[in-house]
């Protein structure tokens, strides 16, 4: 059999421009990064929190943003009779921003960064975030923030299998610096 022939016969995942399916950060590097971040000791989601309020609390711009719980593991998010499955497993992230600015400012969801411990960079998954939200804060994100209100919600991240989160970056705007929150698992 030619190398031709084996390329054909074993069935390639779903790629980018099929339908439901997502690009990936490098998929090539799944196996790597599972293997460098064997974290999940078992099957089931597991929770990450980053360290005391004060290492969960960061400023960029007029938005000051807090972590909440980090939930790493999933698979399948369902609500309301829709779902999304990661191509990986989905680490979800409570979010709590105040706008500390004197003008109205929104969240610029898809610009909050995400990296496992290669320094693997991983962007939300907007549709998995609105179902992994309770229905009480659908489209929080999206909503102008007035000056001095607080809003919550949820970022998820389809990660590699075996990857565990380990850093975000936040960010008031595309081009902002970013603020650092480092979680469990990373100095």
């Amino acid at each position: 059999m030619t190398s031709q022939q084996t390329e054909e016969a074993v069935p390639r995942p779903a790629g980018p421009d099929q339908p439901g399916r997502r690009p990936l950060a490098a998929p090539r590097l799944w196996l790597l990064a599972g293997g460098a971040a064997a974290v999940l000791a078992g099957a089931g989601a597991w929770v990450l929190f980053a360290g005391g309020d004060s290492d969960r609390t960061v400023t960029d711009g007029p938005l000051r943003m807090t972590v909440g719980e980090v939930k790493c593991g999933q698979g399948e998010l369902v609500r309301d009779g829709s779902r999304r499955s990661p191509l990986g497993q989905y680490c979800t992230v409570r979010l709590t921003v105040e706008n500390t600015g004197q003008q109205p400012a929104r969240l610029p969801e898809v610009e909050q960064r995400a990296f496992d411990s290669t320094g693997l960079e991983y962007r939300p998954d907007l549709a998995a975030g609105l179902l992994a939200e309770p229905p009480a804060e659908h489209h929080t994100f999206t909503s102008l923030i007035k000056p001095g209100a607080k809003v919550s919600g949820t970022l998820a991240y389809d990660l590699a299998p075996k990857a565990g989160l380990h850093r975000l970056v936040l960010h008031a705007s595309a081009g902002s610096a970013g603020a650092k929150v480092i979680l469990k698992g990373e100095a």
